[in-house]
């Protein structure tokens, strides 16, 4: 699950940590050979993520994230309010059909927002999920074109399905492994807070975007099945020990960024 910590994920998280400040080219590359990165490492990596419009600089070659990122920005900072994104589930589902002859970059874009929402294919054409989000169908619609959705897509509320069919879409989600990875990413938390200030910067500071960003991602894009699908309570703790978690990650960057941007 967890994967090993690279200069675009440093850079990426530090720039996090400083948003809205932008930070300058001089920390970035201090934190990065303070990391094990070499200056060129961090440098290719700036480059790249100004390419794709994710980073921008200033004429003090002070970088920061950009706007391109608000929108899924929006939709990840969801995460921490936690289980007030949804509400109980009345056993209907929300479906939504994508049009015919959509071309492909359009269609992946579409699927992409479709399973950043928790939505499966449940029958052809039709992706679904069960309607337990606290969203209105106009407000879920325009998070999901936010995100990608093609606006030729039509979303709908749907009940009562007739077969066997509708009896399998819970099984369309893999709850056991959801529940499995709320239980191990808690305990892995908890045990890095506890140890964070007992351990070299280098090491807990590596370890705090590594984790950090494998939790954050696991909560943003949680498909927030109901009670009715699995043990919802893991998710609660998950949600309440990353929150401690970050506070003391972000106060820990906080303090680097001021003494690096000092020492410069």
């Amino acid at each position: 699950m967890t994967q090993a910590l690279t200069p675009k994920k440093l850079l990426e998280g530090f720039l996090r940590a400083a948003d809205p400040d932008p930070v300058s080219i001089k920390s970035l590359l201090a934190v990065g050979e303070l990391l094990g990165f070499s200056n060129n490492a961090i440098r290719v990596a700036i480059s790249r993520l100004c390419a794709k419009e994710l980073v921008t600089s200033d004429a003090r070659s002070c970088y920061r994230l950009t706007d391109k990122t608000f929108a899924v920005s929006k939709f990840v900072e969801r995460w921490r309010i936690g289980e007030n994104r949804v509400r109980p589930w009345q056993g209907q589902w929300v479906c939504c059909h994508l049009p015919q002859g959509m071309q492909r970059t359009e269609r992946n874009q579409s699927q992409k927002s479709l399973t950043w929402h928790g939505f499966k294919n449940g029958l052809s054409g039709i992706y679904l999920r069960p309607d337990n989000l606290n969203l209105s169908i106009t407000e879920l619609s325009n998070q999901l074109i936010e995100t990608g959705l093609t606006q030729q897509a039509t979303l709908f509320r749907a009940s009562d399905f007739s077969g066997e069919q509708a009896l399998l879409w819970p099984s369309l989600w893999n709850t056991k492994e959801l529940e499995s990875t709320y239980q191990q990413l808690h305990d892995q938390l908890r045990k890095s807070y506890h140890h964070f200030h007992d351990i070299k910067p280098t090491e807990s500071l590596p370890e705090s975007l590594i984790l950090g960003g494998d939790t954050l991602r696991t909560l943003a894009l949680d498909p927030l099945l109901p009670q009715e699908m699995l043990d919802v309570t893991l998710r609660q703790t998950l949600t309440t020990m990353m929150i401690r978690y970050e506070e003391l990650c972000r106060t820990a960057w906080t303090e680097m960024i001021q003494t690096l941007e000092a020492d410069l």
